[in-house]
């Protein structure tokens, strides 16, 4: 999976999800991306390995779950994605 985004000088982490975006009701993580304080604002392609994509047959829903210890700040805004 490939995103490009603009990271926005905080680090965090985007959790990618299917079917729901909480493991507690039924969500599955099947990737995730670092984000570092110190990347460049500037708009960046990152990648992420899915786990298991064989196991992954029919339609499901994705969901890209944002998560920073840093409080009233964006983590980055997403320009868009693609899989590979």
């Amino acid at each position: 999976l490939c995103l490009r985004l603009n990271p926005e000088g905080v680090d965090g982490t985007i959790e990618i999800m299917i079917d729901r975006p909480w493991i507690s009701q039924g969500g599955k993580k099947i990737g995730q991306i670092d984000l570092k304080a110190n990347m460049p604002k500037e708009l960046t392609e990152l990648t992420a390995d899915i786990d298991n994509p064989s196991q992954l047959a029919g339609k499901h829903a994705i969901f890209f779950v944002f998560k920073s210890d840093t409080k009233e700040k964006s983590l980055c805004w997403l320009a868009d994605f693609v899989f590979n």
